[in-house]
This record gives C-alpha cells, structure tokens and sequence, in this order.
C-alpha cells in the first residue's frame, strides 16, 4: 500500500494496487468509501447475503408476529441491526410479505395428496381455470418431466380427496393422473 495526500482536499488517502471491492479514503482514522463505491452492492443479485439474514428469516418463518427485540435476544444481535436487516431484506425484496396460515375448524386433521398431471399441451391453461374451481387443491404448479402439473390438495376425509382426483382424471384434455397420499410433513415454511 502507499500512502498518498488528496489532491482536492489535503486529507489521507489509501491507494491499493490490487483491485477491491472498495475504494476510499481514510480521514479521522475512519474509512470513507467513495461515491461510486458507496452506490454498488457487490452482492446485489444475491438472493440472502450472509447466515445472520438467514437466521432472521427462519425466526420469521417460524412466527413472523415476533418483535425486532425478541428476535434479537433469540440471536444475540441488537434490536436496531436486525430491524435494519429486515428492512433491507424488505427493499431488496427478498422479504415480500408476511402472512395468515388458517387453522383447520376443530382442529380436523386434513388429508393432503400430491397429484401428478399429464395433460395436453394445448388444453393446459383450460384445465387450469377449472381446478381452480375446486377448494380442495391448495397448490398448482408447473413442472417438466413425465407430468406436466403438480397439484397439492386437502380435505378432511380421503373419500372426498377420491373424487376429486377421478373428476380431475374426466376434464379434457387431461391424460393421465398419479397421486400420492401425505404421511407427514418434515419440513413446512408454509
């Protein structure tokens, strides 16, 4: 390193000959990065940038009603860093909301089936509109391979859970259909 006077305003200045992530000048024993320096994220496209965020989400995950302050004495940080991290993680938009999981009524258990859809391409945004007439199916995604569909539904009993995958089986343009049957959930971040 080489130390080195501003030419503007006679302060010290760190030049380094390898190339850094930032760049500034020291004054008053503080490190000020410069302009250009300041405005860049070097992990802007990074989804969570390191395991604290990770952390403060999972709390999150787990009760998102939970204080800045309660979230931080479960991780030992100060109250203000992690009301900053949230807030950055909501301007990133890394956190975009926050949500009501629905309890059952009378706490019923519910059956959930995964059922798997292979249908014909042209027909698949038809098909889509009419599962979405059935409340049961909780979930719809779009995935490649063998099937075209993946559906997640639940009721409370699996009679119902039946006939709703045999009239799914009947709609057009729906060629075949494999379910599976839910024993248990290990993880859930629902």
């Amino acid at each position: 390193m080489q130390r080195a006077e501003s030419q503007n305003q006679g302060q010290p200045k760190i030049e380094i000959d390898s190339p850094v992530l930032l760049s500034g000048h020291i004054y008053r024993g503080f490190f000020w990065p410069r302009k250009e320096a300041r405005q860049k994220d070097p992990c802007k496209d990074c989804f969570v940038k390191d395991s604290l965020d990770r952390k403060i989400i999972a709390v999150l995950q787990a009760n998102a009603r939970q204080s800045t302050s309660k979230i931080a004495e479960t991780l030992g940080v100060a109250r203000t860093t992690v009301h900053e991290r949230i807030a950055r993680m909501e301007d990133r938009g890394e956190i975009t909301g926050y949500t009501v999981v629905l309890g059952h009524p009378n706490d019923a258990p519910m059956v959930q089936v995964i059922v798997s859809l292979s249908v014909q391409q042209p027909e698949t945004k038809r098909i889509i509109t009419r599962l979405k007439s059935y409340p049961e199916i909780k979930l719809c995604l779009s995935v490649n391979g063998e099937f075209d569909l993946l559906l997640s539904a639940e009721a409370p009993r699996i009679e119902d859970l039946d006939i709703m995958v045999d009239e799914i089986g009947a709609i057009p343009g729906v060629n075949r259909t494999k379910t599976s049957v839910v024993f248990g959930r290990r993880i859930d971040r629902t």
